[in-house]
């Protein structure tokens, strides 16, 4: 049973549908094996009793006359049958009234079957009738009879095994197929289909299994859609967790680097306050001057670390006022030639519908030249720079890929180079303080620090683009507003002079006393 089990559909259904077939050929052939058996019995035994019987009635009156002559013509008459080997018609003593030769040919193997029959005269036994009948052209009969069956049931065994065959080929071949494409749903392929080729029990199945291939294939597109949503999802989230971690790391940055420069700056106003007042009281000509002079010297480059520390920090005091972006650029680019060399080219695209924004303008030039200047160091051997201005409206979407944004309407100015660019790996360190990939003493690792500072503290957002090889576009947003331009007139301020008393607060002694 196990193996039974084991075995195929196609060879279960074959065999479920051959074995009945079989069994019923066989049955079949052995009824008719028993009909034919029985037929050539009744045969002969009609044969021998219908002679015997004949012979009887006709030589019941020549027995009694004893007319021998007659009696061996109904002999010879019967023994022209072939298949009569022997006849003989007897007295009621037991006494041949007939010659007794056997046929010529009797020589064969098998035994006759021999037929005796009484002679009645008025109710009285006169004699007797002996027929010996031949089996063997009965038997050549039926085993013709059986050869020609035998072949038919040979032919209906083979004609059930096509048959089985064809019917299992049928009903199994649909399932087979639907096996295989089975095995390429499993796959991940849903755009097989089933061949409907009949509207009976196979094409319902072969329909119905193409609805259900219909309905997982939209379902896996479904749940396609549903994963790749969730994956954008998942990456807006690393995203925006990724920049809110870097606007927390250098909001902490910021705000160590402004106390320290709030100190430092104490600090420097002391050398530099003592530093004048001790060349006030030197000569020219005092070899003691120069070395004051170069203390000072140093004290102003260390005042101006110590504001771009402050710029970073976003806690330099700045002249907000409103201002329109192009006219600030338009005023920068006039020295921006000077300042990057003639193998850069600059390409200026003012969009002139901007609107307005809130900024210190003298800021707004520093961040233009200190991006500028960027861009010309990632341009070794010259390029191209591109200055653009444009109108934008940031909506919902996306405010969620970019961290401490909001949607609305923005005035964007962006700064293009066709440089070296900015590898992965840098580009979340490039607005740290003191981060530069540039040799020791050419720069101080500042410029991009100062530039984010000054865009933050002026609620603006500040995003890189960067690829190896082809450039990098650093872009600033920031809000626009309906206001006005501001027009503040310039103001002579007249210098008053008095007896009154200046009070001065710092908790610097030093300070103090240089005051």
């Amino acid at each position: 049973m196990k193996n039974l089990r084991d075995l195929k559909f196609a060879s279960k259904v074959m065999l479920g549908l051959f074995i009945p077939l079989f069994i019923f050929c066989i049955t079949l052939g052995i009824y008719m094996l028993n009909r034919i058996t029985a037929d050539f019995n009744t045969k002969i035994d009609e044969k021998g009793h219908t002679v015997t019987k004949l012979l009887a009635k006709f030589s019941a009156i020549t027995i009694i006359t004893y007319d021998h002559w007659t009696l061996e013509e109904y002999i010879s008459e019967v023994m022209k049958d072939k298949e009569i080997v022997f006849a003989v018609i007897k007295d009621k003593k037991n006494k041949p009234l007939t010659s007794t030769v056997f046929r010529e040919n009797d020589t064969r193997t098998d035994k006759p079957k021999i037929y005796i029959t009484p002679v009645y005269h008025n109710n009285k036994v006169v004699g007797e009738v002996e027929v010996h009948i031949a089996t063997a052209h009965f038997k050549a009969t039926l085993i013709h009879d059986l050869l020609f069956f035998g072949g038919i049931i040979i032919g209906a065994v083979i004609l059930c095994y096509i048959t089985s065959y064809l019917i299992s080929a049928a009903a199994t071949k649909p399932l087979k197929e639907m096996a295989e494409h089975m095995k390429q749903v499993e796959h991940g392929d849903y755009s097989i289909r089933q061949a409907v080729e009949s509207a009976d029990e196979i094409g319902s199945l072969a329909k119905g299994f193409n609805e259900m291939l219909d309905d997982l294939e939209r379902r896996n597109k479904e749940i396609t859609w549903a994963n790749e949503q969730l994956e954008q999802k998942m990456e807006e989230r690393r995203l925006m967790e990724k920049q809110l971690r870097q606007a927390q790391k250098l909001e902490a940055i910021g705000t160590l680097a402004g106390g320290i420069a709030h100190d430092f700056n104490n600090i420097l106003t002391t050398i530099i306050g003592y530093s004048q007042l001790l060349m006030l009281k030197k000569a020219e000509d005092d070899p003691e001057r120069e070395k004051i002079e170069t203390v000072f010297e140093a004290a102003e480059k260390a005042t101006e670390l110590v504001r771009q520390l402050l710029a970073f920090s976003r806690k330099q005091v700045m002249d907000i006022r409103v201002v329109n972006l192009n006219y600030i650029v338009t005023n920068v680019s006039k020295m921006l030639t000077r300042l990057i060399g003639e193998n850069i080219a600059i390409k200026t695209t003012l969009n002139e519908s901007i609107g307005n924004i809130k900024a210190d303008p003298g800021q707004v030039e520093q961040v233009i030249v200190n991006l500028v200047v960027n861009a010309r160091d990632a341009m070794p051997d010259g390029g191209e720079l591109y200055l653009e201005s444009d109108s934008v409206e940031l909506d919902e979407e996306y405010c969620k890929t970019h961290a401490n944004i909001v949607p609305g309407q923005y005035v964007v100015f962006s700064v293009t180079d066709t440089g070296v660019g900015i590898p992965p790996e840098l580009r979340d360190k490039i607005f740290d303080p003191f981060f530069t990939t540039k040799k020791a003493g050419e720069g101080t690792g500042l410029g991009l620090a100062t530039v984010y500072g000054i865009v933050t503290q002026m609620d603006g957002h500040i995003y890189v683009y960067s690829e190896v090889g082809h450039g990098t576009t650093f872009k600033i947003y920031f809000p626009e507003v309906a206001e006005k331009v501001d027009a503040k007139s310039k103001q002579k301020v007249s210098l008053t002079t008095g007896k009154e008393t200046i009070l001065v607060v710092d908790d610097e002694t030093a300070i103090l006393r240089l005051l």
